[in-house]
């Protein structure tokens, strides 16, 4: 595990653990169920992003010539 992939776990980990209180607080402020799902959709979204990124990167330097 070299150093972009420490800094693209710690990415997603953080995402993923910051996702409760954002979702805990989101009910209390709004306590409709569609603005639930919006948020659902934006986490999923911002997880896939990052994702995307750290694969994208690891192509690339696959696919560097060394």
């Amino acid at each position: 595990m070299d150093e972009l992939d420490q800094k693209y776990m710690s990415h997603i980990a953080f995402i993923i653990l910051i996702y409760p209180f954002v979702h805990i607080s989101m009910m209390v402020l709004i306590r409709k169920y569609y603005a639930n799902n919006l948020v659902n959709l934006l986490f999923l979204i911002l997880v896939i992003a990052e994702s995307a990124r750290y694969f994208n990167m690891k192509l690339r330097k696959f696919s560097e010539p060394s």
